[in-house]
């Protein structure tokens, strides 16, 4: 298991296939393992990247500060250890806000952006959900519980119909 260590962090990393390189990145709570339906059509035409982000997965430590900018400066990290010039940067939910950042702030490594679920800006309503989703944790609430609640707003409510779950 590849693991680079950049930013203080030592991130979790795979890469499969082979082409022109296509970095994914995942939303809140998701990890690398979220884009296991996708990778093997993706690894026909690509060199696959996938990532734990700062804070999840097998990315250690998992009690590091943990941002927007953080987590795009891990990326942009990760791409020049890797020894690429350039990546379509594919992002998720929050992994969009991430990618985004990534694009403005380092232009000149993104060839591609690809937006998936998510949004040019965070409203007020998300700003104070992220921050209670935080909190929660160290409030005491039970973390299966918590998880739990995630999975209500980030899966859709075909995943709970479909019983195979």
């Amino acid at each position: 298991m590849p693991g680079a260590i950049v930013n203080e962090v030592d991130l979790h990393y795979e890469c499969h296939g082979k082409g022109k390189p296509l970095k994914l990145i995942a939303g809140l709570a998701s990890d690398s393992q979220g884009w296991q339906p996708i990778v093997e059509d993706l690894c026909l035409c690509y060199l696959v990247i996938l990532v734990d982000n700062r804070d999840a997965g097998r990315t250690r430590p998992q009690d590091v500060e943990i941002s927007i900018q953080s987590v795009a400066d891990d990326c942009i990290a990760l791409i020049e250890y890797l020894g690429l010039s350039s990546v379509t940067l594919l992002g998720h939910s929050m992994g969009g806000f991430v990618a985004l950042d990534c694009a403005i702030r380092h232009p000149g490594h993104i060839s591609r952006l690809i937006l998936a679920g998510t949004s040019a800006f965070n409203s007020e309503r998300n700003n104070a959900l992220f921050h209670d989703w935080a909190a929660y944790p160290e409030s005491g609430m039970d973390l299966e519980h918590w998880f739990g609640n995630i999975f209500y707003w980030i899966l859709s409510g075909h995943f709970f119909e479909n019983k195979k779950h």
